[in-house]
């Protein structure tokens, strides 16, 4: 997974709504939904729920916020 679907991942384990993450990542509602299917596509989930089971299973939430994390951090300098 790349930065950005990582970013997404981070926004949908954390319970933000595709219009928030969107708002957070400087795009569109319509460009959050695209990553969500390539996403859910590698991951082989079908929907939020699976994929938030699926992060938490795996891990991957912690490190969606570590990419978060390192992500502001770079917009803040």
């Amino acid at each position: 997974l790349n930065q950005k679907e990582m970013l997404i991942i981070a926004g949908i384990t954390q319970g933000k709504r595709n219009k928030e993450i969107a708002y957070q990542l400087g795009t569109t509602e319509q460009v959050v939904k695209n990553y969500l299917r390539k996403i859910y596509d590698k991951l082989g989930v079908s929907d939020r729920l699976e994929l938030a089971l699926y992060c938490l299973h795996h891990q991957l939430h912690k490190r969606a916020a570590e990419v978060e994390t390192h992500a502001l951090e770079g917009t803040a300098s």
